[in-house]
């Protein structure tokens, strides 16, 4: 049998070398499947392997940072890729337009142009700069991109290049930015079907995450109940007695209009389905609750709630 569970540093060097589909450390907070790899769920992918079509492999590196544990997952990686020829840091790793995310290196590229003008270390701030002008030419050289070179950031083509820059992004803007609503507004289409036929119980929660892509930007998280468990749609599995029990904490926190925010001494915790202890971040007046990576509405707790048999609950809550 193919062992699938490792230590981090060894998923990240098996995502490295693609010899594995799937892998995972014990805790499932970080894995690797179908070229990606990802820390604590689908919501934060980290990195992932993409060809050009000259079959020439690369690795897009995200640039988004989200909590410590997430970054220590990043260097992990990060190590787990030495010696890889080309690395791209982009924002969006599971982007498939070239274009755009060219478009995102330019904008970047225009940032840090106008750090380096008010920069106090001056030569480390055009360092930097000249690095990312290398890497944004590799970037439209590996995918064959009909965009002219950038020069570097010093000499007299310096301010033709900024104004060059402008106008690139500026006919991009105009030229995509229809087409861009057009495909989101899709894309929000299809996730909501998705959603609804997972709420549903019709497709899996893994069925769920292989059909949205853009997640974090297009749904809140949704509850279902599955048989003696209660499951979001970012992956958490928790008891039916268990989520009971937060119910009635979030009732009270409700109830008391004060909100609720973890602290060092009281912590409330929530336990999932494979025995992890999870803090209850935060809870606002309205009983939008936040755990982990997962943020549920009052209006989506209510709506398990009542197809939980919980009515007098609610009752009690009102009155």
């Amino acid at each position: 049998m193919t062992r699938h569970v490792w230590p981090s540093e060894s998923v990240a060097a098996h995502w490295a070398t693609r010899d594995s589909e799937y892998v995972c450390n014990q805790k499932r907070t970080l894995y690797a499947e179908r070229g990606v790899i990802y820390s604590y769920g689908a919501h934060f992918p980290i990195a992932r392997h993409v060809a050009n079509k000259r079959g020439h492999l690369a690795v897009f590196f995200t640039t988004r940072d989200y909590s410590p544990t997430t970054a220590h997952h990043k260097m992990v990686v990060r190590n787990a890729l030495r010696g890889t020829e080309r690395i791209f840091f982009v924002w969006n790793v599971l982007e498939d337009n070239r274009t755009e995310t060219y478009m995102q290196y330019l904008r970047e590229y225009q940032n840090l142009d106008a750090k380096c003008k008010r920069a106090r270390n001056r030569p480390r701030a055009l360092a930097n700069l000249y690095e990312l002008v290398k890497e944004i030419n590799a970037f439209a050289s590996f995918f064959r991109l009909r965009q002219s070179r950038l020069v570097c950031p010093v000499g007299e083509g310096l301010e033709k290049q900024r104004k060059r820059v402008k106008e690139v992004l500026d006919r991009y803007q105009k030229d995509v930015l229809a087409r861009i609503r057009e495909h989101t507004a899709e894309m929000k289409a299809r996730t909501e079907e998705a959603i609804q036929e997972w709420s549903e119980g019709r497709i899996s929660t893994n069925e769920l995450r292989s059909r949205v892509r853009y997640w974090d930007a297009l749904i809140k998280t949704r509850l279902r109940l599955d048989g003696d468990f209660l499951e979001t749609s970012t992956g958490f599995r928790v008891s039916r007695e268990e989520a009971l029990r937060v119910f009635k904490f979030l009732i009270r926190i409700k109830k008391a209009g004060k909100g609720y925010v973890v602290g060092l001494k009281k912590r409330e915790k929530i336990q999932t389905g494979d025995g992890v202890l999870h803090d209850i971040i935060q809870v606002d007046k309205a009983g939008t609750v936040c755990v982990g990576c997962s943020i549920v509405h009052w209006d989506e707790i209510i709506r398990v709630a009542k197809a939980g048999g919980q009515e007098a609950l609610l009752n009690n809550q009102e009155n």
